[in-house]
């Protein structure tokens, strides 16, 4: 639920709509305020004949005030009269109910005062120096049930006019809605995707240029990837016959150091095929439900007696999820090998942890080398992207393994983080999902 509320509160929808309401509540309020000053400013026939009512009255109880004239008048009008003065008393309806502090200033004219409020009114007028006669008038019980209506009415009518403002926005703003979802999708690597362009205006504009931008981003990483297939395909030809006429040379020493490098070749191809196929081709996994914490446990043990060491910390029962084994333990052998790497030999181990959380399996990798510039942190996917420029393939790799590793994960449908500060090491978060 808080979650819930944290979104509408961040939603424009919700922002627009809240605009909406504030504008409507305030032009109730100024025209409201508008209308009554320039009621109260104006001298109408309704003024004067509200004066001239007032006096009718007083002159009708006469001077001094009768007391059971002004019951009469009282039980007949709906109104409760008061003395002020040397005499002071009440008559007419019991006093009950009457709003008399949030009554409003109508009108000053002379010696009358009139307020009022939601029906109920208030006439003031000075007979003396000191004396006064109040007339406090309510409503009778068919104007009330009439106001209560009329509040029932209005709120039902604002209720309606709100809801189709409601609806009517949503439809508006559609697009919006559309362009988050087409913005995640190209994120996760859809490329695919577009967008609807059933809107006018601005808004259809605007998604026609995002899904040209999108079309423009899929041919350009479309063809770099056809070039990068199309070379690396090229390659292993002159490769296998690189190979073949290695073993036939008699020179046993410098074919061992050729034959190391047409290796490392092989490596590399077979790195940037792999990552390929696993970012375009997800039929390609071999899926089949497997016990996590045993594959982990068996590849951690590829890195025995490698320095600084490896701490594993793994739940005591199983964690299943459907998973290409041998992918899987690729990714993990990749972070653990350069969680290793980068850590020196005197520096705290490794740590591998695992546990389940939320319906998916976290598996983090964690190491206390020295770390990644914050700057280099979001590049470090991309495949041949080194962080040091000046690093050797002995010491900085191809700079295709975490591209690999995330093309695996994405491929199972899960999700990688990675969270470093220079020295202070480096975490690697992978997300996968359990079995059902």
């Amino acid at each position: 639920m808080l979650d819930f509320l944290k979104r509408c509160a961040r939603s424009l929808f919700t922002r627009l709509a809240l605009i909406l309401i504030l504008a409507a509540v305030a032009l109730h309020i100024v025209t409201g305020e508008l209308f009554f000053r320039f009621q109260h400013d104006r001298d109408t026939a309704l003024r004067r004949n509200l004066v001239q009512y007032a006096h009718f009255l007083a002159q009708e109880l006469g001077d001094p005030p009768d007391r059971q004239r002004a019951h009469e008048l009282g039980e007949q009008l709906m109104m409760r009269i008061s003395a002020d003065g040397p005499e002071q008393w009440t008559a007419g309806l019991e006093p009950s109910r009457f709003p008399a502090e949030r009554l409003r200033q109508m009108l000053t004219s002379g010696n009358v005062e009139v307020a009022g409020v939601h029906g109920y009114s208030r006439i003031r007028v000075r007979t003396g120096p000191e004396s006064s006669l109040t007339f406090d008038i309510f409503p009778s019980p068919a104007e009330r049930q009439d106001r209560y209506s009329f509040r029932l009415i209005f709120l039902g009518v604002m209720c309606f006019i709100l809801l189709t403002a409601y609806i009517l926005m949503r439809y508006l703003l559609r697009p919006v809605r559309w362009l988050t979802e087409g913005a995640a999708s190209v994120r996760d690597g859809c490329l695919s995707c577009r967008v609807s362009e059933k809107s006018s205006g601005e808004l259809h504009d605007l998604t026609h240029t995002f899904n040209q931008m999108v079309a423009r981003l899929e041919r350009v990483m479309q063809s770099q990837k056809g070039l990068l297939l199309a070379v690396s395909h090229e390659l292993r030809t002159p490769l296998t016959r690189l190979k073949l006429q290695l073993e036939m040379m008699g020179d046993k020493s410098a074919a061992q150091a050729m034959q190391e490098d047409v290796h490392e070749m092989e490596l590399l191809i077979n790195s940037i095929l792999e990552a390929a196929r696993m970012q375009h081709d997800v039929s390609a996994l071999k899926r089949e439900k497997t016990d996590m914490v045993a594959l982990l446990a068996d590849t951690v043990r590829r890195f025995a007696g490698q320095p600084p060491g490896v701490v594993v910390d793994l739940p005591a029962g199983q964690l299943w999820a459907e998973v290409d084994q041998d992918r899987v333990a690729i990714l993990v052998s990749n972070l653990l090998d350069n969680a290793l790497k980068y850590s020196g030999q005197d520096a705290e181990p490794v740590e591998l942890h695992c546990a389940s959380e939320n319906g998916d399996i976290v598996i983090t990798v964690r190491d206390h080398g020295i770390g990644i510039p914050e700057e280099a942190v979001d590049r470090l996917f991309e495949p041949f992207f080194r962080v040091d420029e000046s690093r050797t393939r002995e010491s900085g790799g191809y700079g295709l393994g975490l591209s690999l590793c995330q093309a695996i994960v994405r491929a199972h449908g899960g999700d990688i983080a990675i969270e470093s500060r220079p020295g202070a090491g480096t975490t690697i978060t992978v997300t996968l999902p359990a079995a059902g």
